[in-house]
C-alpha cells in the first residue's frame, strides 16, 4: 500500500479493504486446513486485540478508536497465513505478543513502526519454534481425503523428502492473488512493489534452473509455493515500512524477492520471505534519504 494515509477515517476505509481483499485467501485455506485455520485466526484476532488493548491502557492512550482501526486484525490474518493452523494454540499467542507488543506498540502504534509485524511475529516462531511452525496438515473440508502431515513442498523438495502431501499450495497462492489485485484496482497498492517482488524471485530462480535442472529453483514452483504471493501484494506494500518514492519502491521489492530466493536456497529455512522483508524494512530509510527521484530525472 502506498502512503496515502491522510486521516482516522481514511485509515479504518484503507485497512477494511484490505482486510476484504483477504477473504479469498481465508476462504482457501479454510478449505485445505479445515476448522483450525479459522480457530487459529478467531485465537489470533483476540488475543493481539487485548495485547493492545493492554498496551494502549499502560500509555495512557484512547483505546477503543485505536483497536478498531483494523490494523491488528491485519497483521492477524498475514500470521496465520504464515503458521500451520494445527500448530499449539499457545504457539499464535505468542506471535502475535511479539507482532503487536515488540513491533508494534513499543515504536508508539500504528504509523511509527519501523518493522512489518506480522514478519516479526513469524520471525520469531520460525526461529524459536521450527518444528511447529513448518509442518502443515492437509485436512479438506467438504471432501473425503484424510488428514496428510508434512513439511511445506518447499522443505520437501529442497530436502528431497518422499510423500511430501497433496499440492495445494498453488490454490492458496492464487486466492492471494486475487484479492492482491483487487487492492491494486482498488488504487490501495500501487504495482511497483508486488511486481518488483515477483521478479526479483523470477530471474535468479530462471537462472539457476536454466543451469541446474533442478525441480526445486523452477519458477513456476518458487513463484506458486510459500508466502511470496502474499508477502508481494500484502506484506511487502505496508504503507509504513515501505519506501514512498516509486524507484525506491523497485529497489525495495526486487531486492527482497532476491533474498528470498537466495535464503531459500542456501539457507536453513525452507522459506525466507520474513527475513527478506524484515532485512529491508531496515534499509527503508536509508533509500528514501539517498536516493530520490531527481536522482533519476523524474518525479515519484
Amino acid at each position: 500500500m502506498p502512503a496515502l494515509i491522510h486521516s482516522g477515517a481514511r485509515i479504518n476505509k484503507i485497512m477494511f479493504l484490505v482486510i476484504a481483499a483477504c477473504f479469498p485467501g481465508i476462504f482457501v485455506s479454510m478449505f485445505y486446513f479445515g476448522w483450525d485455520f479459522l480457530i487459529q485466526l478467531f485465537l489470533a484476532i483476540l488475543s493481539g486485540l487485548l495485547l493492545e488493548a493492554f498496551v494502549l491502557k499502560l500509555r495512557k492512550r484512547l483505546v477503543l478508536s485505536t483497536l478498531f482501526d483494523g490494523s491488528t486484525i491485519i497483521t492477524a490474518i498475514l500470521l496465520c497465513a504464515c503458521i500451520p493452523p494445527q500448530a499449539p494454540l499457545w504457539i499464535i499467542v505468542i506471535g502475535m505478543s511479539f507482532a503487536i507488543v515488540l513491533a508494534k506498540q513499543v515504536y508508539g502504534g500504528i504509523g511509527h513502526n519501523i518493522f512489518n509485524p506480522a514478519m516479526v511475529g513469524y520471525a520469531v516462531l520460525l526461529i524459536g519454534f521450527p518444528q511447529y511452525v513448518t509442518q502443515w496438515e492437509f485436512i479438506p473440508l467438504f471432501t473425503e481425503f484424510d488428514g496428510i502431515t508434512g513439511a511445506t513442498p518447499l522443505d520437501s523438495m529442497k530436502n528431497t523428502i518422499v510423500g511430501a502431501s497433496i499440492d495445494y499450495w498453488p490454490w492458496i497462492s492464487l486466492a492471494w492473488l486475487m484479492g492482491g489485485l483487487l487492492l491494486y484496482f482498488k488504487r490501495i497498492i500501487t504495482w511497483h512493489i508486488p511486481v518488483s517482488v515477483l521478479l526479483g524471485l523470477l530471474i535468479p530462480s530462471t537462472i539457476a534452473y536454466i543451469i541446474t535442472q533442478n525441480p526445486y529453483y523452477s519458477p513456476i514452483f518458487q513463484l506458486t509455493h510459500g508466502a511470496i504471493v502474499i508477502g508481494a501484494f500484502f506484506i511487502a506494500t505496508d504503507p509504513v515500512t515501505a519506501p514512498v518514492h516509486k524507484v525506491n519502491r523497485l529497489i525495495f521489492g526486487f531486492t527482497i524477492g532476491l533474498l528470498t530466493f537466495i535464503i531459500r536456497a542456501a539457507g536453513a529455512y525452507p522459506e525466507g520471505l520474513a527475513f527478506a522483508v524484515l532485512l529491508m524494512n531496515i534499509c527503508v530509510p536509508f533509500l528514501d534519504q539517498y536516493i530520490k527521484p531527481r536522482t533519476f530525472g523524474h518525479r515519484s
